[in-house]
């Protein structure tokens, strides 16, 4: 990244008193994670040799170990035939979850993208394409705070509750935890896409705000529904 200041003060008139233009550069170096490039063995080796150094300024003499290594052509680009694959692999895995992001359609989906997207945020060695993906991975991190219950009455000491994602509906394997103020016996179970509350409503009053509290517990966050009975 780089910026360009020009800063100009002007004294009595027109007459520019001070004049300062500067640059300001930075720049920043990450190493790959290359884990295709691991065949490199001392049975390889093509011969070694020492070298004599000598520092100009100082006269002070060092050696160093070097060995010969062969790289042929056709290596080299099967290398980089296979950095090009992995390379695009991740790209098209972040892209895909990306699109995926809107049709989600369970809660426990939210984690399983997550961890699917980790081996490319981890990959990523560049600072735009890593910053693209974590971002990827955070709006994914937000999802659980658009989930809402909607529920209705479905007969005596019956309730069907849904769960919505913007407007859209969603499932869940977790059953939520009940709580009642006077009802017994709370039970929640699958009921095709919504999820079926029963209870026992005899210990309650006619004239007490009777109620079931349902806590779903989401990726990063926990969520209430409460629903009201009246006792007949």
């Amino acid at each position: 990244s780089d910026s360009h200041t020009v800063k100009q003060t002007s004294g009595n008139g027109d007459r520019i008193t001070e004049f300062v233009d500067q640059y300001m550069a930075e720049g920043s170096t990450r190493a790959a994670s290359l884990p295709f490039i691991k065949g490199i063995s001392l049975s390889k080796v093509d011969g070694s040799y020492w070298e004599k150094r000598r520092d100009k300024k100082s006269g002070k003499i060092t050696y160093a170990y070097a060995i010969r290594y062969p790289f042929p052509e056709s290596e080299h680009k099967a290398l980089v035939r296979q950095f090009e694959e992995q390379d695009r692999a991740m790209e098209d895995l972040i892209k895909k979850m990306e699109e995926h992001i809107s049709d989600i359609s369970s809660v426990e989906e939210i984690d399983q993208c997550i961890t699917k997207m980790r081996p490319a945020v981890e990959y990523f060695f560049d600072k735009t394409r890593r910053e693209w993906a974590e971002g990827v991975v955070q709006n994914y991190r937000k999802l659980p705070t658009f989930i809402t219950a909607e529920g209705k009455s479905d007969g005596k000491d019956a309730y069907i509750v849904s769960l919505f994602i913007k407007g859209k509906k969603m499932t869940t394997a977790a059953m939520p935890k009940l709580t009642s103020n006077c009802a017994s016996q709370l039970k929640a179970v699958p009921c095709g896409e919504d999820i079926l509350i029963t209870y026992n409503s005899e210990d309650c009053l006619e004239d007490e705000e009777n109620f079931v509290e349902l806590t779903f517990k989401m990726p990063g966050k926990s969520l209430k529904h409460k629903f009201y009975f009246q006792v007949k």
